[in-house]
């Protein structure tokens, strides 16, 4: 099991009322521009794929065109990238990290794959590309407190227990967000938060694995029993 496959079937909405829908998991996924921003930028920098030498801007993409971007999607790209490489420190700081560090737990039989780790800091660092910063962060807090029912503290609580796990100490956590026209914002993530929204997910896990909600039984035509007086079969 892996987080995607979690975050399709249950998710909270602002006031942590849990919605679960177990036919979720069974539907793909369609990537949406926004994701794919956010795949794109995320693959520039944790995966070596150069952007600029990868993708090219059309005025409409082409059916079998997967390296073709349109004009706003390319230029959402280019204002994420040259935001990280233009703020003081941050790209050498994201030098100085893991990238695309797979942890898993044989325990709870989970894994996930962390965008940045600093080792000597003991520090995750996530990062989310979003259309609208103050979208974002409306979601993100409830009150004056970051809330633990957001997916991207949920997120960051799933991979804080894969560090302590691997590496014996609970790290530090934080959200490196972009906005597409490449406004910047890092938001520290606070342990109180990260350890409730575990909880929840020790609850949404069992909530997945062990619901009976989908278990049905077929029985073959040849061994059902039939009455003469049944003339309303659907057949």
């Amino acid at each position: 099991m892996n987080f995607s496959t979690l975050a399709s079937a249950i998710e909270y909405d602002l006031y942590g009322t849990r919605k679960f829908n177990p036919l979720s998991v069974y539907h793909k996924i369609k990537q949406t521009d926004a994701m794919e921003i956010g795949t794109i930028c995320d693959n520039h920098f944790t995966e070596g794929i150069n952007f600029y030498e990868t993708y090219v801007a059309v005025a409409r993409r082409s059916k079998d065109g997967v390296n073709e971007l349109t004009q706003s999607m390319y230029d959402a790209c280019d204002s994420i990238i040259q935001s990280v490489e233009k703020l003081p420190g941050l790209k050498e700081e994201l030098d100085m990290c893991t990238a695309q560090d797979t942890l898993s737990d044989n325990t709870l039989k989970i894994k996930g794959k962390l965008d940045f780790y600093d080792p000597e800091k003991n520090h995750i660092i996530d990062m989310k590309c979003t259309g609208n910063i103050d979208i974002f962060l409306r979601e993100l807090y409830k009150h004056s407190d970051i809330s633990p029912y957001h997916r991207y503290v949920r997120q960051l609580a799933w991979y804080s227990y894969l560090v302590e796990v691997n590496y014996g100490v609970y790290p530090t956590a934080e959200l490196l967000a972009f906005s597409h026209s490449g406004e910047a914002i890092r938001i520290t993530i606070p342990e109180v938060s990260r350890r409730i929204a575990f909880g929840m997910l020790l609850a949404d896990i069992d909530l997945l694995r062990n619901n009976t909600l989908m278990q049905y039984q077929v029985t073959p035509l040849s061994e059902q029993v039939v009455s003469d007086d049944d003339d309303d079969i659907w057949s």
